[in-house]
């Protein structure tokens, strides 16, 4: 499967999927040490990779990560980059979910909380899972 690295940095990377159109934000297991000001800019660099290739999907890639997701982490989730993507037409997540519980209930909970709640958001333990759902229409 061809992937575009987009970003990347010691704790995550940014890929394009261009058989899928969709935009993965990886979390590595260096994440465990990732700054919050690194989160965010690895965010922000996700917001400007949907602009840039059109995507409408995302694959947020924790199966690795061990990042935990502060309250006010969370919170500019929700008042900055929720907002801005869903500006872009961002309708539909996929996330796979971390075996670490920590970072798997901070992610569920940031997502769960979100106020501009994404139509269509599923979890995943398997990757092609995750894909296929992903590629899959919107119904309606």
């Amino acid at each position: 499967m061809e992937k575009t690295k987009v970003y990347e940095i010691l704790y995550c990377g940014l890929y394009y999927l261009p058989a899928y159109q969709i935009v993965e934000h990886k979390f590595y297991p260096e994440s465990k040490l990732l700054p919050d000001q690194d989160f965010k800019e690895s965010i922000e660099e996700l917001i400007q990779a949907c602009r840039k290739y059109s995507c409408k999907r995302l694959l947020i890639n924790n199966e690795e990560g061990h990042y935990t997701l502060p309250k006010d982490i969370q919170h500019w989730m929700h008042t900055v980059a929720y907002p801005q993507l869903a500006d872009l037409g961002v309708s539909k997540k996929a996330t796979l979910i971390s075996f670490n519980i920590f970072s798997a209930l901070s992610m569920e909970e940031t997502q769960k909380k979100d106020p501009l709640k994404y139509t269509h958001s599923r979890f995943f333990h398997n990757y092609m899972d995750a894909l296929d759902w992903l590629s899959r229409k919107i119904p309606g």
